[in-house]
């Protein structure tokens, strides 16, 4: 669940009420339903009396539900409004609050609710239905991560079924210098395998998982705390990844 709202604040030069700027917000998320690691794009329109309301800052802070760091990502112009390139990082619900600083006095204002769902990643490999989940997540860089496996049998409408137990899974980790490493797996329970990898630089590692005859991938971002503070105070940016 994305919750949006914002905060409400006098002027800077210009001491206009905020009850008089009574601003129109409007909000587009290109997805209601996500998977971690996947990057969502928001847009933001601003108007004030029907007319385009210049921003010279406008931002999104995102607190997850459990709490922890507040992320903030900043708005850029694109169109009629401003956007930005949000990746979610734990399954949840997520707090979006929206924070702009228009050319003639700060704003902040009420957006009303809106929900997105965030789950671990899953795709299929061959007959089977494969769940990843990674912890932590997100991963920095130099730490050891458990890249826990999921495994299910797939129906024939496309779902997952029973735990797929006593399979012969073999797994890879291709790093960000064509490197590979095979990784030990052990089955820690029904259908439930786990793998622990130490990753290196920050970047795009990428997972192959062969189970039998059949193979697939999930694309791993590894992030660097040091640029995560930069994005925090609004600079820098992130990367993005898919399963293929």
């Amino acid at each position: 669940m994305l919750g949006m709202s914002g905060l409400g604040c006098a002027g800077l030069d210009n001491p206009t009420a905020l009850a008089d700027l009574a601003p129109d917000v409007d909000i587009d998320i290109e997805a209601t339903r996500v998977e971690t690691f996947e990057e969502v794009e928001i847009h933001v329109r601003v108007r004030e009396g029907g007319a385009r309301l210049p921003m010279l800052r406008s931002y999104l802070e995102i607190e997850h539900e459990a709490g922890g760091a507040v992320r903030v990502v900043e708005l850029q112009p694109e169109g009629e409004g401003y956007a930005a390139h949000v990746m979610f990082y734990e399954p949840g619900e997520h707090h979006i609050h929206f924070f702009g600083m228009p050319q003639r006095h700060r704003l902040s204002r009420e957006m009303g609710d809106r929900e997105i769902d965030v789950f671990r990643r899953h795709q299929l490999v061959g007959p089977y239905w494969v769940e990843l989940e990674l912890m932590p997540a997100p991963v920095s860089e130099g730490e050891t991560a458990h890249v826990h496996l999921m495994i299910f049998d797939l129906l024939l409408d496309g779902t997952p079924g029973a735990p797929a137990a006593s399979l012969n899974v073999e797994v890879e980790m291709h790093d960000l210098d064509g490197g590979e490493a095979s990784l030990d797996v052990e089955e820690e329970a029904l259908g439930e395998y786990e793998v622990r990898y130490e990753f290196g630089e920050a970047g795009m590692y990428e997972l192959h998982v062969e189970i039998e005859e059949d193979g697939g991938k999930f694309h791993i971002p590894v992030i660097d705390p040091d640029a995560d503070d930069e994005n925090e105070n609004g600079e820098g940016g992130g990367g993005h990844g898919h399963g293929d």
